[in-house]
């Protein structure tokens, strides 16, 4: 069992890279139990998942599972991805060749390319595999945090259509506001992908919260675009990479 401390690193490292916050959670279910990570910032809307965490001898291994009572996020999922196959292709095209994918659709195993039939979907779960090349704490680490980026990734993918996971602090309850303002959607997986090919590092002025700060600031960086996102309309961009910088 992994312990607690790995799944803390984990969740920091990838939510870091994301802009989502995840909490450690020790998970029992569905035969499974151990450390994971959980996203709870949206639980009143359903949207409340854990990705299982585990490693064996040789491999690292990350499952993502909607929540107890996530029936709207495994509709939001399947109908982004039915409507729109092409990101999950594209996320399952740009996976590291060492990561296997499994996914499960109700209960069956599907064909990874091509998982989601044109039917109501009731349950998903996402499996990603990668084999641990270093069996220090740090290898160890690495290569869990490995295959929980790309389970998120792929996950993330299907919710492009319906809107990102956008985390939020909840008011007091018995709070009162108004707010009438635009929202302009930001995508997660444009935020890795803009850091997987600049790096954490500001554009602006060199500096880098990891190397300041340690390995608690790895990874934090603030991704904005060139054009701002107030004049893009809604229109995904070709070259995410390209067309932001972390500052």
């Amino acid at each position: 069992m992994l312990a607690r401390e790995t799944a803390d690193s984990v969740g920091a490292s990838i939510g870091a890279k994301f802009g989502i916050p995840f909490e450690s959670t020790f998970v029992e279910r569905n035969g499974y139990r151990g450390w994971g990570i959980r996203y709870v910032a949206q639980a009143e809307d359903g949207l409340t998942f854990d990705i299982m965490l585990s490693a064996s001898h040789h491999h690292a291994e990350a499952i993502f599972r909607p929540a107890s009572f996530g029936g709207s996020l495994v509709r939001a999922l399947a109908a982004g991805w039915q409507t729109d196959a092409a990101a999950w292709t594209a996320e399952v095209a740009s996976l590291p060749a060492s990561i296997t994918l499994t996914v499960s659709v109700d209960g069956e195993i599907r064909n990874p390319s091509a998982p989601f039939l044109a039917h109501p979907v009731r349950d998903l779960e996402v499996e990603t595999t990668t084999r641990i090349a270093d069996r220090s704490e740090t290898g160890l680490a690495a290569a869990v945090t490995e295959a929980a980026e790309a389970c998120l990734a792929l996950v993330l993918s299907g919710l492009t259509t319906e809107g990102p996971l956008l985390p939020f602090d909840g008011l007091p309850e018995g709070a009162v506001a108004r707010v009438e303002v635009n929202k302009y959607e930001r995508n997660p997986l444009a935020r890795r992908r803009c850091i997987e090919a600049h790096g954490a590092t500001c554009w602006a002025c060199d500096f880098d919260f990891g190397g300041n700060y340690g390995p608690e600031g790895t990874g934090f960086i603030e991704v904005h675009h060139r054009v701002p996102v107030s004049m893009m309309g809604g229109v995904p961009s070709r070259s995410r990479a390209r067309s932001s910088a972390p500052v």
